[in-house]
């Protein structure tokens, strides 16, 4: 950038004292950081015994030793800035002010209640409001101040209170600015004068740097989630709150980019995403969250039917295989655990089985179902006892024998705790075989021990019936065995002189 003065056509200069002399301050606008040196052009039109130039900060200082000139006298300046290799030329005039005895306003200007020195450089951020401002004041007793501004201001930029004051009063000019684009630089100068035309100049340079501020990425927090397969999980992040996103001073809204991408399939275990967002001036933001997929499901067993019924094969029970099978989300192949096993020889009545199954996360799962292995193929009672609905007539002196099949030898042990037994119950109905509701007589019953013949197959038994009650009362005789739980297999009879 040119180091540019910023300058009117004409200024104005009070006349100097005898020997000395009267100054202007020209504000040079210059690129940030760099220095001029200030001259007059070799060879220009001009007073050059009279005319001297200095440089000072922010411009250049244009001084006349015209002490034994005449008001609206005027001398041609051609101004040369230099900065570096480069320079400016800028032509004006200087005149006389026609002024009456007094002094010229000053000006004080101040920015956020700081004073601001005479072109000192002010650093303005892009999207902050500023507000500088100018206030002129007169030493002579009613005096009119105006202020006018020299240059342009920046784009967007507005300056308020240009007067004319009041009389007596002091001006109060406001330069205000919210930047909207980085890498700008100027020049805000005012030439402040009375009614008398007695002028003073105030100015200030800024800068509003390259946008150095980096987008700001906002992330969900980590975020925790069950696997859904042995891959792992699909995660997508905009499910979650907050949603990646990322903003810009300047840029406003940027859409940041996510590393692994949302929707992606996550492993078990913690993983770090990071986003990035670059604005236009490639600055980047960056913020990470971490994803982690954990196995916490229990596999999930299925078992047979909740009760599983077998026919015995031998007097042992019989053997009984099965399958169970496991379901997991993220391991596969687990083989269960269960006991007793399949294969294994059941023994009759009810027997659970419990089984279980373990991930590789160790995640523990337990199901579990019953075997009941009966033999109850009762094949009724043979002669010379008869079945229901016959019934038998007995007495109470004999020894009724009982003889059964089975289909099978299932064992010496098959008789139910209890039985045989007689039940009383009503002759005429002989109850409901199935429900027995009458309580045992409490005879003293005798049994013979329980035999099996191997060539008939069938199991015998001699049941006593010695010292029962039989005025008016009948009888169930009931079987139960442990091949068969809550099964009552029965004869009826009637003895001798009953009812």
């Amino acid at each position: 950038m040119s180091p540019t003065p910023t300058n009117p056509a004409i200024v104005q200069i009070a006349k100097a004292a005898p020997g000395a002399s009267a100054s202007a301050f020209v504000p040079v606008s210059q690129a940030p950081g760099s220095s001029i040196s200030c001259g007059l052009v070799p060879g220009a039109i001009g007073v050059f015994g009279e005319l001297s130039v200095a440089t000072e900060t922010g411009g250049c200082r244009v001084s006349w030793a015209n002490s034994g000139r005449n008001a609206q006298d005027k001398a041609p300046v051609t101004l040369r800035v230099t900065s570096g290799s480069t320079y400016t030329d800028s032509d004006f005039i200087l005149e006389i002010s026609n002024a009456a005895p007094g002094s010229p306003p000053t000006t004080v200007v101040t920015s956020n209640g700081q004073a601001v020195a005479q072109g000192s450089t002010l650093t303005f951020v892009v999207g902050t409001q500023y507000t500088v401002t100018f206030t002129s004041t007169d030493p002579d007793a009613g005096a009119i101040i105006r202020a006018q501004l020299v240059g342009v201001l920046p784009p967007g930029a507005t300056l308020t209170g240009l007067g004319p004051s009041p009389t007596g009063t002091s001006l109060v000019s406001t330069f205000t600015w919210t930047p909207a684009t980085p890498n700008q630089n100027g020049n805000v100068q005012l030439l402040v004068s009375d009614e008398t035309n007695k002028q003073t100049t105030a100015s200030f340079s800024f800068v509003v740097p390259a946008d150095i501020v980096k987008p700001v990425v906002t992330v969900p927090a980590d975020i925790t989630e069950e696997a859904q397969s042995p891959a792992g999980r699909i995660v997508t992040y905009e499910n979650y709150s907050p949603a990646p996103s990322a903003s810009d001073n300047i840029d406003g809204t940027i859409t940041p980019t996510c590393v692994p991408p949302s929707g992606s399939t996550f492993p078990l275990g913690a993983t770090l995403v990071t986003c990035n967002a670059t604005d236009a001036a490639l600055n980047t933001g960056t913020a990470s969250f971490t994803v982690t997929i954990v196995d916490t499901t229990r596999p999930v067993l299925g078992v047979p039917a909740p009760n599983v019924l077998v026919d015995a094969t031998s007097e042992f029970g019989a053997p009984v295989t099965y399958t169970v099978t496991v379901t997991d989300a993220v391991t596969t192949g687990i083989v269960p655990m269960c006991t007793p096993e399949s294969g294994s020889i059941f023994g009759f009545g009810s027997t659970t089985v419990t089984c279980n199954a373990t991930d590789a996360a160790g995640n523990v799962g337990y199901a579990s179902f019953m075997v009941t292995v009966t033999a109850c193929a009762f094949g009724g009672f043979l002669p010379p006892v008869e079945n229901p609905p016959q019934v038998d007539l007995v007495s109470t002196q004999q020894n009724l024998p009982l003889k059964w099949g089975m289909a099978g030898y299932w064992g010496m042990n098959i008789l139910a705790p209890g039985y045989p037994r007689l039940v009383a119950v009503n002759c005429g109905t002989f109850a409901d075989p199935d429900v027995p509701t009458d309580v045992p007589t409490d005879a003293t019953i005798t049994t013979s021990v329980l035999k099996y013949d191997t060539t008939e197959g069938r199991y015998m038994l001699g049941y006593s019936l010695k010292g029962r009650t039989v005025i008016n009362t009948c009888y169930q005789l009931q079987l139960q065995f442990t091949t068969c739980p809550g099964r009552t297999f029965l004869a009826l009879a009637r003895p001798s002189g009953s009812a």
